[in-house]
């Protein structure tokens, strides 16, 4: 094995490691996405009536674009489930 083989071999183990914190970085940025979309939704649920409420308002209020709400999250029922799971699941275990 030769110097510039050794070169070669190091400069893909960095260009790898910049992809991996990359999807790394994505990864991260898609949880507090999704964070701030159930933070959101439940104090929404709260003020507003489910039925009522458009994933417009969902997405203003979390300071997304529309497009990026509806790739996060399909449908309302997904969210209310999401919002329970977050909320209130982890209220009634403590009170068992």
């Amino acid at each position: 094995m030769d110097l510039r083989t050794c070169q070669k071999d190091s400069g893909e183990a960095e260009r790898s490691q910049i992809v991996l914190q990359s999807r790394g970085l994505r990864e991260r940025k898609k949880r507090l996405r999704l964070q701030r979309i159930i933070t959101v939704s439940r104090n929404l649920f709260i003020r507003q009536r489910f039925r009522t409420l458009l994933f417009r308002i969902i997405a203003e209020e979390a300071a997304l674009g529309l497009g990026r709400y509806i790739c996060t999250l399909r449908a309302k029922e997904d969210l209310l489930v999401l919002v329970f799971a977050r909320h209130l699941l982890p209220m009634t275990e403590f009170s068992l």
